[in-house]
């Protein structure tokens, strides 16, 4: 569930006649056109849809059971709410650093900290991860700059269920090669891993999918990008604890 959602319309033509009629529902706070939704938010207008819905600060959207409605509890953690965009940052030692105003949104943070690095050095000193959703922001900014690593957790997670097939821009050509990407999926993540996989191969270039199956407390040394486990999550019993995984994080470990 979410404090936004996207709505595709059959006919551009009504447009006012929607809108209006959103409006009108209870937690709805503003809804607005595609166009308003990429210049505010710096959203890629191929992947939204026609209207943007933004809810009040009481509701989320999502998919329900029964009912209309259904009360969650206040420590309910949701996403693409704009009751929930602001975070606090630490900016520490940082020599001429923009001023806090400049850093309003995420991927100008990125895009600082990236331009303070040598360009000789750059690509071999970052390494993005990213887990569930942010998959895509890390997979992304990839695109955009080159890295030493890129690491995909449980993701990506833009995966076009009406269209059965990723999202097209994983597979854009992007400036980090793909032989730096590497993924951990879990198969029994409620997510749908197998789109998860689809994902996976698409943006590394992939027509058949190349997985290794990795355990609790053993090594891992082989080099196929995308790992799979089938352990639940951790509730002080089973966990993978620590895989080293050289070909992921270079001489570093997973735990």
């Amino acid at each position: 569930m979410g404090g936004s959602a996207y709505i595709y319309l059959n006919d551009p033509k009504d447009s006012s006649r929607i809108i209006h009629l959103l409006e009108g529902f209870k937690g709805v706070e503003e809804v607005i056109s595609k166009s308003e939704a990429v210049r505010r938010f710096h959203l890629m207008p191929e992947r939204i849809g026609d209207l943007m819905v933004l809810a009040d600060s009481a509701t989320v959207f999502g998919h329900l059971e029964n009912g209309e409605s259904e009360d969650l509890p206040a420590t309910y953690r949701s996403h693409g709410s704009v009751y929930e965009a602001h975070m606090p940052l630490f900016v520490y030692n940082a020599c001429k650093a923009p001023s806090l105003s400049y850093f309003m949104d995420n991927y100008k943070l990125a895009s600082w900290l990236y331009s303070r690095l040598p360009k000789s050095k750059a690509s071999s000193r970052i390494i993005l991860a990213g887990h569930s959703q942010c998959v895509g922001n890390a997979g992304f900014l990839s695109k955009l700059v080159a890295v030493d690593r890129v690491l995909l957790f449980a993701g990506p997670q833009d995966y076009l269920a009406h269209f059965d097939h990723p999202a097209g821009w994983l597979s854009f050509k992007g400036k980090t090669p793909l032989s730096r990407y590497f993924s951990f999926l879990n198969l029994n993540d409620p997510f749908n891993v197998h789109n998860q996989l689809a994902n996976d191969m698409k943006m590394m270039g992939m027509n058949k999918a190349s997985t290794l199956h990795v355990w609790p407390r053993q090594a891992v040394e082989d080099h196929q990008h995308i790992l799979v486990t089938d352990r639940s999550a951790v509730n002080g019993g089973d966990r993978i604890r620590r895989c080293s995984i050289r070909n992921m994080c270079g001489s570093g470990n997973i735990c």
